[in-house]
């Protein structure tokens, strides 16, 4: 499937360089932040994404879009997202959250999202602030190591 809907994450070079500033205070590295509005299977979502973090669960991937694709389809002619909505889902890597989402807008309740675990809980808060961000009760979030 083409990557033509991969969407950035935002780029920020703060903290790269700490300033001049030697005041004997430890320098600390600022992440960028940035929502942006992204349509998934005919729905526009707001999402919120990171500049960086350190395995990778600051972004929104192309396996976001694809596997929505897989069990979104107009009218569900194959029974896809029926068989869906009756199972229990388990979102592994789901960084921002974004496909939990969409398949919680879809009808699918029964949804678990997981990710790393990382210092501060910092994709877990994400998760969740991406859920209230769309107007949709929140999941389940495992954090674990990989």
């Amino acid at each position: 499937m083409p990557n033509d809907r991969m969407i950035d994450a935002p780029v920020s070079f703060a903290g790269l360089w700490p300033d001049s500033d030697d005041d004997g205070e430890e320098e600390t590295w600022e992440n960028a932040e940035e929502e942006q509005s992204v349509e998934v299977c005919g729905v526009n979502l707001r999402v919120r994404q990171y500049a960086y973090h350190s395995h990778n669960a600051n972004r929104v991937w192309p396996g976001t879009f694809n596997l929505a694709e897989y069990y979104l389809v107009e009218g569900d002619p194959d029974g896809k997202l029926e068989a869906l909505k009756a199972s229990k889902v388990l979102e592994l890597g789901s960084a921002t959250g974004l496909l939990a989402i969409r398949m919680k807008m879809a009808g699918v309740e029964n949804i678990v999202t997981s990710d790393v675990e990382d210092e501060g809980s910092l994709v877990k808060a994400n998760v969740a602030f991406n859920f209230e961000l769309n107007g949709v009760g929140g999941v389940e979030h495992i954090e674990h190591t990989w």
